[in-house]
């Protein structure tokens, strides 16, 4: 990845991709709200490939049946994000399906450190407990009573692609081959 950030043609490219999504994501255009919580759904989709998919390589047992509960659940869950102008769940905002993928996240943790093989060496910390616990307290918290509209959301969104898009043009800039005399 440190490679392809100091390589300038794929930082102009990025920038400019994420400049003009930043740009069709803006609030006050329509487009941003259908598009959002197919982003959503995408990010759901990445996240249960890379990280869960890493995880689900290396379980075993029950904790193994737990993550594919939770590929299931995400998997549903990124399909009702993408066919959210149908309705097909009864679910208001995009907040909440984050939450239920929090609170998912939290009880598959929990549940795969409840059944740890008590063989290896490697045991869970008092830190991790609580983090799990808090992560499922989070997840229900948000699913119940969403603090973060889809509008904010939008918002948050665009200053975000915005911010990457001047952080990669100065990276641009700054690798960019410079010119002999």
């Amino acid at each position: 990845m440190k490679k392809l950030l100091r390589n300038f043609i794929f930082d102009i490219v990025l920038a400019v991709i994420l400049l003009i999504l930043g740009i069709v994501m803006l609030p006050p255009i329509t487009l941003g709200g259908k598009i959002l919580p197919v982003l959503i759904g995408l990010a759901t989709v990445a996240y249960l490939v890379f990280y869960i998919g890493r995880k689900l390589e290396k379980a075993r047992g029950a904790y193994f049946v737990a993550l594919i509960l939770e590929i299931v659940l995400g998997v549903v869950l990124a399909a009702g994000l993408v066919l959210q102008q149908f309705r097909v769940f009864e679910i208001g905002s995009a907040c909440q399906y984050v939450g239920v993928l929090i609170w998912a996240r939290g009880a598959v943790a929990l549940f795969g450190e409840r059944f740890y093989p008590k063989k290896t060496e490697k045991k869970y910390s008092i830190a991790l407990f609580i983090v799990y616990v808090l992560l499922l307290s989070f997840g229900l918290w948000i699913f119940k009573d969403p603090f973060i509209d889809d509008l904010a959301l939008l918002w948050i969104f665009c200053i975000g692609c915005f911010i990457t898009a001047a952080i990669l043009g100065f990276l641009a800039y700054i690798v960019a081959p410079k010119k002999s005399k």
